[in-house]
């Protein structure tokens, strides 16, 4: 790894190696998934220019303390954090489904 990236990752990989879910096998996917998450939502801060009301973290992940309390520990200086935890993913997207064929709701195209 070049020095100039590794030096970057360290204060990162010092704070996250300290938690708890280290100790079982999808640690490092979860700590990839966490900066991943931290890099969207920063994305998407600056694309709205910092215009919003809060970051919503919702359905199944909101569950997850190690989760929240890592991104909220990367968020919350950039704007309010709202915890919202459930999981109704499945129902959300068939109500969608309906919405678009009942022709309530137009389908996106991506």
């Amino acid at each position: 790894m070049r020095p100039d990236v590794a030096n970057n990752i360290q204060p990162y990989e010092a704070s996250m190696r300290s938690v708890e879910p280290l100790c079982c096998p999808q640690s490092i996917a979860l700590i990839a998934m966490v900066r991943q998450t931290v890099k969207w939502i920063g994305a998407m801060i600056a694309l709205v220019k910092g215009k919003m009301d809060a970051v919503i973290l919702t359905g199944g992940m909101a569950n997850s303390k190690y989760l929240t309390n890592t991104l909220c520990t990367h968020i919350s200086p950039l704007d309010e954090v709202r915890l919202y935890q459930g999981e109704f993913e499945m129902e959300a997207l068939a109500e969608g489904v309906l919405r678009v064929l009942k022709k309530s709701e137009a389908s996106l195209k991506y």
